[in-house]
């Protein structure tokens, strides 16, 4: 979950650049046609998604992973999208915290979006080149791959990393400690 902070900071980045405000509707990053459900009048904004209170559940409810070790790698775009059009808001945006993965996943796809280029090349571009996070990606070198700290269970049981093409946003993102 350290992507969310990353995608904060790239949404800081854009605000920073007059290229997004905080106070943009999720719904005008997103292709036409996908539209975004709004409560008592109130439209889901960039930062309801940043804070985790847009209203939006945790997850979609249309996420059945065929590999339930790897369960966000075959989640489409199409699949939110879908999922994002019929969604009905818990509560008003802004009115209360609620943790959602589905919603900073879809702030970084939007992001990316209105950028013009895949989430991982933006997070390059804005945070990982001019930081000198030369450890910090979603696809991993063959040497970051051969540092990577392995996955383990809260048993110790060893596991699989997670793949997250579509959310990345919300967990794609590798990095090291330095």
């Amino acid at each position: 979950s350290v992507s969310k902070t990353f995608t904060g900071t790239l949404l800081a980045a854009m605000v920073a650049r007059g290229l997004v405000s905080l106070e943009d509707p999720i719904e005008g990053l997103l292709p036409k046609g996908v539209t975004v459900p709004s409560r008592k009048g109130k439209e889901v904004l960039l930062w309801h998604l940043s804070t985790h209170t847009s209203g939006l559940p945790r997850m979609p409810d249309n996420f059945a992973p065929k590999d339930p070790e790897n369960p966000y790698a075959d989640y489409s775009v199409a699949q939110l999208y879908a999922f994002v059009k019929k969604a009905k808001l818990a509560r008003e945006p802004g009115a209360e915290y609620e943790y959602s993965n589905l919603g900073a996943g879809l702030l970084g796809h939007a992001l990316a979006l209105k950028a013009k280029m895949p989430y991982e090349r933006l997070l390059e571009e804005r945070v990982r080149e001019p930081l000198g996070m030369t450890s910090t990606r979603i696809a991993l070198t063959d040497d970051m791959r051969g540092r990577l700290a392995p996955p383990l269970l809260a048993d110790g049981t060893p596991t699989r990393c997670w793949d997250i093409p579509t959310l990345a946003g919300a967990g794609g993102i590798r990095s090291t400690v330095n």
